[in-house]
């Protein structure tokens, strides 16, 4: 069917004016196009309500409606829906939700039969726009060990399921943040093949991504095509990801039987040939080049069948050479840091105090996993929410609080005052709840809003959220008789944290490194380097902060915004920090407790029944206090 580029553009346009209908009476409501091309339409859209949680709908174009294309459409769906009913669903692959034809009206009277797809809406970014931000210089080893780990188990259920992606490529690799962490996920599966069908079956492989794809994909018939393509592809990611540099590039201009003659009888990704692109835990060690260059060359061959017979066996000849360079390269920052008069630095993720540094006061006893934790600024009380109940500490074990008036299912987070009082927030909430769990409103029910952070400062509670309509970051300001102001944040990552300095301005951090001051709605960016996902903050004594993030980032903020990465003695995500004059302390994943000397941050031993998560630190002059999600508390003077 042809079809004018300005009919397009009407059926488009209409398409945000009805919502389309799905399975079982459900709505989906679409209102931002995130993206268009020559197959189709991507937009985001509320689930059953146009304010509903976020979904993605992608519907096929009206003029390419042919059956090659709904087959492939409706293959992707296919697959998505039977990886999401497997009895151990996997992260990092794309929810699958609905799909189904739109019949689509206009005001001519002209219907349209529009094949669509609702999926998970992923928020955050994808590894080409990570790379695109760094052009020419590589991923941490260990951010990419990490990243590349979730999406090699993802393929290895995908392969378990009979089932090949024939389509990895930087852009199809989502990454989101979720409960502070970095999450890739496998989208994308508009070319899957299934490899236990007759060879006769199978698709034309038109839109395989060329520099990604192995020579394999396009040869008539498809007959090699296997779970090894998909290596293929994935190691040529990894490179990609580690150099800033295609392991195959196209250039511009250039035909794709050149590009296809350099994967057949070129020279493989190399590594070595990019020492500058490399971070330098890799650089400086030549023999974990060496080892990961072997692997490559042998994953990336153009004959099938001398590449590694699974993706978990390359995962696994890879991943012990990444895990090295990422742990050399924190011990070695750490010892760069270190006074030249001081003792070696330990490994990597070892203790640095024996005995422990603090001390259990509660082993637990939460009923549940608390999605966050609160303390009080003296870290005399202590709150966790977990998603069946908001719990207080009572001596040694923790008590439920009947809520009255409260949504929990609404509440995201809790924050605590001096006085002792909870403060719940979440998508429209913010809900004080005193000791006997009434809850009063603290700011009228906002349906736009949705506050994911808090942060108590003197005299004030500070908030950090999303306006929907807006798609902006907001900073909410609350002080005692007065009501809740906000301010929109125009331009930047999503926020996760938000601290008030010395000397009065606002300082935020959040996704993709984001990390600015705020005078006003107006923000000055701090430059740092943007390798990781900044995840919380706290306001030094010299007007200054203290931020870290994931993979065990922190850094040093000057009060002339002048940003130092110190060394860390972990590689854990680290969610929370505390300072009170000297005394800086940071935890996170696995028990890790970090505290700051010297300008770097050596890992305390912690009692050995500590072993969940870190998520919320107070220093005051009783001392230090740490609550773990999985409900245990501890205590200790530093």
């Amino acid at each position: 069917m042809t079809i004018s580029d300005a009919r397009l553009r009407q059926i488009r346009d209409q398409l945000t004016k009805s919502p389309i209908g799905g399975a079982q009476g459900v709505s989906f409501h679409l209102s931002t196009l995130l993206g268009q091309g020559g197959q189709g339409w991507v937009y985001r859209a509320g689930y059953d309500e146009p304010d509903g949680p976020w979904i993605v709908v992608k519907l096929l174009r009206p003029d390419v409606v042919n059956d090659d294309a709904l087959a492939r459409f409706l293959r992707e769906a296919d697959v998505l829906r039977k990886l999401g009913q497997s009895q151990a669903p996997c992260p990092s692959v794309v929810r699958f939700f609905d799909h189904g034809i739109h019949r689509l009206a206009m005001p001519d009277g002209q219907i349209y039969a529009l094949p669509f797809t609702v999926l998970e809406y992923v928020h955050g970014t994808n590894l080409q726009e990570v790379i695109a931000r760094s052009p020419g210089r590589g991923m941490a080893a260990g951010r990419a060990r990490r990243l590349f780990r979730q999406v090699a188990r993802a393929l290895g259920l995908v392969h378990a399921a009979q089932i090949i992606h024939r389509d990895l490529k930087p852009s199809n690799l989502l990454i989101a943040s979720e409960a502070d962490n970095e999450v890739m996920k496998v989208g994308d599966f508009g070319l899957v093949k299934r490899f236990d069908v007759d060879v006769k079956g199978t698709v034309a492989l038109a839109g395989a991504s060329l520099g990604y794809a192995p020579p394999e994909q396009f040869e008539m018939g498809n007959r090699r095509v296997s779970p090894r393509t998909d290596l293929f592809s994935f190691a040529v990611v990894l490179f990609e990801a580690l150099t800033g540099r295609g392991g195959f590039p196209v250039h511009e201009h250039e035909s794709a039987f050149l590009v296809l003659s350099r994967i057949l009888s070129g020279p493989r990704p190399q590594l070595a040939l990019h020492q500058e692109c490399l971070t330098p835990e890799l650089a400086e060690r030549p023999d974990l080049v060496t080892a990961l260059d072997h692997e490559l060359h042998r994953a990336t061959a153009a004959d099938p069948a001398e590449r590694h017979a699974t993706l978990r066996d390359f995962w696994d000849a890879v991943e012990p050479s990444l895990r090295a360079a990422a742990e050399r390269g924190s011990a070695r920052r750490v010892a760069a840091a270190a006074p030249s008069a001081a003792a070696p630095a330990s490994r990597l993720d070892t203790p640095t105090a024996s005995p422990p540094a603090l001390q259990v006061v509660t082993i637990g006893g939460l009923p549940e996993r608390a999605r966050a934790v609160a303390l009080t600024p003296d870290g005399r009380a202590a709150f966790a929410l977990g998603r069946n109940g908001l719990y207080r500490l009572e001596g040694q074990g923790w008590r439920r609080v009947q809520l009255v008036g409260v949504d929990l299912a609404a509440a995201q987070g809790l924050v605590a005052t001096p006085a002792g009082e909870v403060v719940l927030y979440g998508d429209g909430l913010l809900h004080g709840v005193g000791a006997d769990g009434a809850a009063r409103p603290w700011a009228p029910p906002d349906p736009d809003v949705a506050w994911s952070a808090a942060a108590f400062a003197p005299g004030e509670l500070l908030f950090v959220g999303r306006s929907r309509a807006r798609r902006a970051s907001l900073i909410g300001l609350l002080r005692p008789g007065q009501a809740l102001s906000t301010i929109a944040v125009e331009g930047t990552e999503r926020l996760l944290a938000v601290t008030r300095l010395s000397s009065g301005a606002l300082l935020a951090c959040g996704e993709a490194g984001e990390l600015a001051r705020l005078d006003g709605a107006t923000p000055t960016p701090v430059s740092w380097g943007r390798t990781g996902h900044l995840l919380a903050l706290a306001a030094g004594a010299d007007g200054g902060a203290h931020v870290v993030g994931s993979g065990g980032h922190a850094l040093f903020v000057t009060r002339e915004l002048d940003a130092k990465l110190e060394p860390v003695q972990t590689t854990r995500d680290l969610h929370a920090v505390a300072a009170l004059g000297d005394t800086v302390l940071a935890g996170g994943d696995d028990a890790r407790i970090v505290v700051r000397k010297q300008r770097a941050w050596m890992r305390l031993a912690l009692p050995p029944q500590a072993t969940a998560s870190v998520r919320a630190i107070s220093i005051s002059a009783n001392g230090a206090r740490v609550a773990l999600d999985d409900g245990m508390v501890l205590d200790g003077q530093l």
